[in-house]
C-alpha cells in the first residue's frame, strides 16, 4: 500500500487527491476516464499532508505539463494551511 498525491483533470477541471492504494487508485480513475497529470508516491517521508504536498510541488517542477499541476498543487497546499490556521486560532481560544 503506497501513499500517494495524485492529480487529475476531466470536464476542464483539475482535482488534486490523497490515497493510501496508489495502484488500486489509479485503475479506479483510468476506468472512470480520468486524465492523470501527476503521480507521485510519499509512502517514504512524513504523513503530514502539508509536508507531503511541499514534496510534490518540488517533483512537479521537473515533470512535463507542470504549469497546470504546480497550480493545482499549489491551490490544494495554500488550502490545507489556511484550515490548519483556522484550527489553530480555535484551540487557542
Amino acid at each position: 500500500m503506497a501513499k500517494a498525491i495524485i492529480v487529475t483533470e476531466r470536464d476542464n477541471k483539475v482535482s488534486v487527491r490523497f490515497t493510501d492504494n496508489m495502484q488500486e487508485r489509479v485503475e479506479r480513475l483510468k476506468i472512470d476516464r480520468f486524465n492523470l497529470l501527476f503521480v507521485e508516491d510519499v509512502s517514504g517521508g512524513t504523513t503530514d499532508k502539508i509536508s507531503q504536498l511541499r514534496h510534490a510541488l518540488v517533483v512537479a517542477q521537473f515533470k512535463p505539463r507542470n504549469e497546470v499541476v504546480i497550480t493545482a498543487l499549489n491551490t490544494a497546499l495554500q488550502k490545507l494551511i489556511a484550515k490548519q490556521k483556522k484550527l489553530d486560532r480555535k484551540l487557542y481560544v
